[in-house]
């Protein structure tokens, strides 16, 4: 069991650092010996989780750790569950549908429904900012403090639209608000022109995700995402309840 949590530990490592690292950094940053590092590496590399780079003699992660969010987003049933929901979220709001899952400490589009088409867009896999975005602040608002902490530790707020919360008190002060209240407002935070509101998603007590509507920041007022958020919470309870 210690060779497991070693292991876990510098995948963890190698996540957080969001680089390329040298043997006795990830030793270091560890508190293993070089030897002993090397050899979880070795092993590590051997299943594809791991590669080293031979011009740079810098370990980063493998492409079978890399696809795992895609795999997992894939083989759940989260998805299906959750899609005659949002095709009737779509024909209430007439704005693109999100639907967003959280795996470990990031969170993940899992499908959404564009206004402009109606059609499914095959976004499976890519992720997002939790600060920033609705879909994400709904998810944090929703988890223990701790776990908040370690996310914003990871993924430092930094200013992606013109309203970014970066500060972080008045994050966590939103947060509070998002879960009193039972849904999140982006408003131009992620991508300046965007809104969106958002609602977690629940797994019994856990959260497992999240569902937003967004448009345009030029169609879609502050007030109409508040008129929004009665759909969103039903939509969200709704989803919930049937993954009891």
């Amino acid at each position: 069991m210690k060779t497991v949590r070693n292991a876990l530990e510098i995948i963890e490592i190698l996540v957080v650092g969001h680089e390329n690292q040298r043997l006795t950094t990830i030793a270091e940053k560890s508190g293993l010996n070089k030897t002993s590092t090397y050899k979880i590496l070795q092993a590590l590399s051997d299943y594809g989780y791991v590669v080293k780079s031979k011009e740079s003699n810098r370990y980063s992660l493998g492409e079978k750790l890399l696809n795992m969010p895609r795999y997992i987003l894939e083989k759940s049933d989260f998805r299906q569950i959750a899609l005659p929901t949002m095709e009737r979220l779509f024909q209430e709001s007439h704005q693109t549908i999100n639907l967003f899952m959280l795996i470990g400490r990031k969170g993940y589009y899992s499908e959404i429904i564009t206004s402009d088409s109606h059609k499914h867009v095959n976004t499976v896999g890519d992720s997002e900012h939790l600060y920033s975005t609705a879909l994400g602040k709904a998810v944090l608002s929703a988890l223990p403090r701790e776990k908040v902490d370690a996310i914003l530790r990871e993924d430092p707020p930094m200013s992606l639209g013109i309203n970014t919360i970066t500060d972080p008190k008045h994050l966590y002060d939103e947060l509070e608000l998002t879960k009193r209240r039972g849904f999140a407002i982006d408003d131009e935070e992620s991508y300046t022109g965007a809104r969106c509101v958002a609602a977690p998603i629940f797994n019994r007590e856990e959260v497992i995700g999240s569902i937003s509507i967004s448009g345009n920041a030029s169609h879609v007022s502050i007030s109409q995402l508040f008129e929004f958020s009665a759909f969103i919470t039903k939509a969200a309870a709704e989803i919930s309840a049937k993954l009891v």
